[in-house]
């Protein structure tokens, strides 16, 4: 999502606080499919290890 020129006014504000929650948003999903992959990846190795 793309921030419009006029940081004056509500529009603006609007538009950056949707910006933001985009980014958070992002950020969130790739933290959890890193967190996955990672826990998968160790379930793996612990399955490894106890044979």
């Amino acid at each position: 999502m793309t921030i419009t020129d006029d940081h004056h006014g509500a529009a603006g504000s609007a538009n950056w606080a949707l910006a933001l929650v985009d980014d958070l948003m992002v950020l969130m999903l790739s933290m959890l499919a890193i967190a996955s992959i990672l826990a998968k990846s160790n379930i793996a190795l612990f399955d490894a290890s106890c044979w």
